[in-house]
């Protein structure tokens, strides 16, 4: 397992660099002035398309046909996606968090900007990967697509413009912020769980 997570190290650092540029600037430029919703979510969205590209070039080198000659199992080649994507979402949720603190200090729509985060960082990886393993990086590029292009337009009817709409947009409690992230947690679980199964029956 760890040898899986130390070859997708090597590949994000040789062909996702530009992934982490975009983010860096795009923290930067939301800790300036009134805050744009797309500024605080596209690193999100980013973050949740690494390990598809990982899977795009495992494809483009034929990774499977080595894979089957080593001594992993499918559950650890597809548990190590998931959790390249819990460590880089990891990061982008610290750094943006962490430069918006910086810049804003804590506040009610600083708590809830944090959620909408994590619930990005969760569900996108977890509604596109199932397709992926089960239709090949190629043609899982239209479920992601769709994936995208939905939490895009979430983003922007349920955030509006900008952060300091969130208080007219987003009067929830606690309890309920728990229980969104909860949920979205156990999505996450599941659709893991479902994509370990996908691809032990999906023939190479």
């Amino acid at each position: 397992m760890s040898g899986l997570l130390l070859k997708d190290f090597y590949l994000m650092r040789k062909y996702c660099r530009g992934y982490a540029v975009i983010v860096v600037i795009f923290i930067m430029v939301s800790c300036i002035g009134d805050t744009n919703a797309f500024l605080l979510f596209y690193p999100c969205v980013l973050s949740g398309l690494i390990p598809i590209t990982l899977l795009s070039y495992d494809e483009r080198e034929k990774w499977s046909l080595y894979e089957g000659t080593m001594p992993v199992t499918r559950a650890q080649v597809v548990s190590g996606k998931y959790c390249i994507s819990l460590l880089v979402g990891g990061c982008v949720a610290v750094l943006m968090s962490a430069a918006q603190f910086a810049a804003r200090g804590v506040g009610k729509e600083y708590l809830q900007v944090l959620v909408l985060m994590v619930l990005f960082l969760l569900l996108i990886p977890a509604l596109i990967l199932p397709f992926v393993f089960r239709l090949g990086a190629e043609k899982g590029r239209v479920a992601y697509v769709i994936v995208i292009a939905a939490a895009t337009a979430a983003a922007a009817g349920v955030i509006g413009a900008r952060t300091q709409d969130l208080q007219l947009h987003l009067q929830l409690g606690a309890a309920a912020e728990a229980g969104l992230l909860a949920a979205a947690g156990i999505v996450f679980v599941c659709s893991w769980l479902l994509s370990i199964r996908i691809y032990q029956k999906r023939e190479l």
